[in-house]
């Protein structure tokens, strides 16, 4: 016996999508990733520690697509650089401007060939860490590359179909 049918996903037809910015297509998107921590104790010359886990942390997304005249990345990103701004000239630290300004829900939504939503995986709190406008070079027979580095609080992945 063979066992359960697995099906497995191609990486290329992905879409992301991010509240309030429209043209949202992406040529690359690095994968969401999680660890946790660890709390580590040697108790009394134990040859075993003691381990348990603890805080999460979750890898940035890095997306890339050609460069275009397009603005709503650049505005989004110039919209928490100056969040920063006014943080920091406001005298009360971190975390003083409003985070509903430039913090987004984002999601990436994985299609299988026929176009059908196989998987999605939400961004909660997303929010540009890095806005790159691609390089230039006169030597060069390609398109400027514009990359997007999104921080979040953390990921929910939510399959669409069976199996």
């Amino acid at each position: 016996m063979i066992g359960r049918l697995r099906r497995f996903d191609l990486k290329y037809n992905f879409e992301v999508q991010i509240e309030g910015l429209s043209d949202m297509a992406f040529a690359t998107c690095s994968e969401p990733t999680g660890s946790v921590g660890e709390a580590m104790l040697w108790q009394g010359g134990s040859l075993i520690p003691i381990k348990e886990p603890t805080r999460l942390t979750f890898a940035d997304i890095t997306l890339e697509r050609g460069m275009s005249r397009n603005l709503d990345i650049w505005n989004w990103f110039q919209s928490c650089s100056d969040a920063a701004l006014a943080s920091g000239f406001s005298g009360q630290g971190a975390g003083f401007a409003f985070p509903e300004q430039y913090k987004r829900g984002a999601t990436i939504a994985q299609k299988d060939r026929l176009g059908t939503w196989v998987e999605m995986i939400h961004l909660f709190n997303a929010w540009p860490k890095e806005c790159g406008l691609g390089d230039f070079n006169n030597d060069a027979d390609e398109f400027r590359i514009e990359r997007l580095v999104l921080s979040y609080d953390y990921p929910e992945r939510v399959p669409m179909t069976p199996f």
